[in-house]
C-alpha cells in the first residue's frame, strides 16, 4: 500500500478494463491491506468474498497481467499502486451511492446494492451525487486504515 494518493482527476472507470465483479476483488484486497495485512492469501481473501479460491486465483492472475496486483505464490496478493487507485475509486463510487441514498431519499442500501449502483452510473452521475451529499474523500477512499471508516471495517475471520 502507498502512503500516497494519485490525482482523483486520473481515475475513471471508463479508462479501466475491470468489471463490476473483477472490482469487488481490488475491494476486498483494499479492506484487508488497510486491516493491517500487507500480502493476502487467495483463500482468506476467497473467503471473505463467498466465492471459491479458483475465482480468486484466476482474478488474482488476470489483474497481475494489468498492472494491477502483485502476486507471489504461497505469500499471497497485494494491490499495486495502479490497483490501489482503482479500488479506491470503485470503494468512494459506492460509499457516495450509500450516502446520498441514506441522506437524501432516506433509504438503506446494503453494500452489495450501492456498489452494483455506483459501478454502473457514468462518472458524472456520481460526481453529482456527490455533490449532493456531505462526503469526506474527492474521487478515492482516503482511509488509511479500516477503522477510518465504518465501510472498509472487515470481519476478524
Amino acid at each position: 500500500m502507498t502512503n500516497t494518493r494519485s490525482d482523483c482527476a486520473d481515475v475513471s472507470l471508463e479508462d479501466q478494463p475491470v468489471t463490476r465483479t473483477g472490482g469487488k476483488y481490488l475491494c476486498g484486497l483494499l479492506r484487508c491491506a488497510l486491516a493491517d495485512r500487507e500480502r493476502v492469501a487467495t483463500g482468506d481473501l476467497a473467503r471473505r468474498l463467498g466465492v471459491s479460491r479458483a475465482s480468486v486465483t484466476e482474478m488474482v492472475a488476470k489483474f497481475g497481467e494489468e498492472g494491477f496486483v502483485d502476486h507471489e505464490r504461497y505469500k499471497g496478493a497485494t494491490l499495486t499502486d495502479d490497483g490501489e487507485s482503482l479500488a479506491r475509486h470503485l470503494q468512494w463510487r459506492r460509499c457516495v451511492t450509500e450516502r446520498f441514498f441514506a441522506d437524501e431519499v432516506d433509504v438503506g442500501l446494503d453494500a452489495e446494492t450501492a456498489y452494483r449502483i455506483g459501478f454502473e452510473l457514468p462518472q458524472a452521475g456520481t460526481d453529482r451525487l456527490a455533490s449532493l451529499v456531505d462526503h469526506p474523500c474527492d474521487r478515492l477512499c482516503q482511509a488509511t486504515e479500516a477503522s477510518d471508516c465504518p465501510r472498509l471495517t472487515i470481519s476478524s475471520t
